[in-house]
Order: structure tokens, then C-alpha cells, then sequence
């Protein structure tokens, strides 16, 4: 359409594939306004155009993205779906109260307790020694806890 409008008076859109590169530059927000009144073309002319292909670009593009989002939003709900052991927000919720409430009153080894067990053990025994059930809790717990496991 820049090509048959202004190929005539202006030189970037003088050829077909000169009006695509000008009507790509034009998407990026570089047209020169100064040039079309130059070349005689009225400014309703200039202006209809300019934001005719901006808007249908503008939706085609909108489109195209909106196409690609609910594709990936369906793939992963069909995968959701397919999945037995999928968590919602309220299970997790769920857990990490419970795993608050357990370490508030003693009947849960917090994780970091676990691993600053592990690497004393690791420490003290070597890498090779077989670890227990007994040695695990007195490593990974100080009697002065009270944990009741």
C-alpha cells in the first residue's frame, strides 16, 4: 500500500521491496513526517496510512502473541491434568504450616539442622562409614531439643 501511495514521490517506498523496508523502519517508530509534506502528499493521506499499518501490525502482532501464550497455557493444563501428584496453592499452603507447627513444637528435624548433620558426620567419620537411623538423629539433633521422632 506505501508503494502505491507514495512510490511516485518518495524514494523509500520508490520499489516494492524499498516499501517494505520503509514500512518495516515505520513499525519501529522511524518515519520522517517531514519528508511526505516535502513530497506533496496530504497530511490525511500521510496520517491515515501511517496509522492504518501501524494498528493492523500492531493487532496482527497482539494476535500472534495471544495465540502463543493460550497454546502454552493449554499445554501445560493438559499436562496438569494428566498428572496425578500435582500440588494446588492450598496443599502447599497446607504443608508448610504443618512443617511450621511440627518444628514449633519439636516433633520435626528442620532441613538445615539435617544438613549441618550430615556434613559433621561427613567430617568426623569420613564418607565411607554407613549411616544409621541413631546416628543420623544424634548428628542431625541435639538431645537439648527435645524432638520426639
Amino acid at each position: 500500500l506505501g508503494y502505491a501511495l507514495f512510490g511516485r514521490e518518495i524514494e523509500a517506498f520508490s520499489s516494492p521491496l524499498r516499501a517494505l523496508w520503509g514500512c518495516s523502519r515505520l513499525l519501529f517508530g522511524e518515519f520522517e513526517w517531514e519528508v511526505l509534506v516535502e513530497a506533496g502528499i496530504f497530511q490525511a493521506e500521510g496520517i491515515a496510512f501511517i496509522g492504518a499499518f501501524t494498528m493492523l501490525v500492531t493487532v496482527v502482532l497482539m494476535n500472534m502473541l495471544l495465540a502463543i501464550i493460550i497454546d502454552a497455557y493449554e499445554n501445560v493444563k493438559a499436562q496438569l491434568q494428566t498428572s496425578s501428584s500435582t500440588e494446588t496453592l492450598w496443599s502447599q499452603v497446607a504443608e508448610l504450616f504443618d512443617r511450621w507447627r511440627r518444628n514449633h513444637k519439636g516433633s520435626r528435624i528442620p532441613f538445615a539442622n539435617v544438613l549441618s548433620g550430615l556434613k559433621e558426620m561427613h567430617d568426623e567419620l569420613g564418607p565411607d562409614h554407613l549411616v544409621s537411623r541413631d546416628l543420623l538423629l544424634k548428628y542431625c539433633y541435639r538431645e537439648s531439643r527435645g524432638v520426639k521422632i
